[in-house]
Order: C-alpha cells, then structure tokens, then sequence
C-alpha cells in the first residue's frame, strides 16, 4: 500500500469515526435517564471535539 492509500484509508476511517460518534451522541440524547449534569457537560466536550474534527476534515478536504 502505498503513502497515499494509506491517507485515503485513514482520512476515510476517521470520516466513519466522526459520523458514528455523532450518531452515538443522538442515541444517547434520547434515553432519559442519561441526561444528568455531569454527562451534559461531557456531551458538551464530545460536541466541541467532533466540531473540531469535522473543520479539520473540510480543511483537509475529507
């Protein structure tokens, strides 16, 4: 394999990453008994860092 399949590979695999998190996420946000204080404030780091992935992703043109 070459350097640039192995990029396509890897950009691909964290694209996968970002979209199945962010499905997580919504699952998540629907199941009553997980919304306390201390899991909103992690969701809310888990949104921040998915956000920042997805512009590094445009950025790279993923």
């Amino acid at each position: 394999m070459n350097a640039t399949q192995m990029r396509t590979d890897n950009l691909s695999h964290v694209q996968w990453r970002v979209r199945f998190l962010k499905s997580l996420l919504k699952v998540h946000r629907s199941i009553p008994q997980w919304n306390s204080y201390d899991w909103l404030l992690q969701e809310a780091d888990y949104i921040q860092r998915i956000a920042q992935a997805e512009r590094e992703l445009t950025a790279k043109g993923g």
